[in-house]
């Protein structure tokens, strides 16, 4: 699934930086967003507003 896949690099890339918190909250807060929209995104492509609930 495309979302374990970017969830788990995401994981990978803020473990392997040694950056602060707020960075790494900073990151999650992106990631989710990016993962809302395209989420959105696929469901107006679809025209099934149910899609997004899944």
């Amino acid at each position: 699934m495309i979302y374990e896949v970017i969830i788990r690099k995401s994981i990978q890339i803020i473990t392997s930086d040694k950056q602060s918190e707020a960075e790494v909250i900073r990151r999650w807060a992106s990631l989710l967003f990016n993962l809302l929209a395209h989420k959105i995104y696929s469901a107006h492509l679809l025209s099934q507003p149910i899609y997004f609930l899944l």
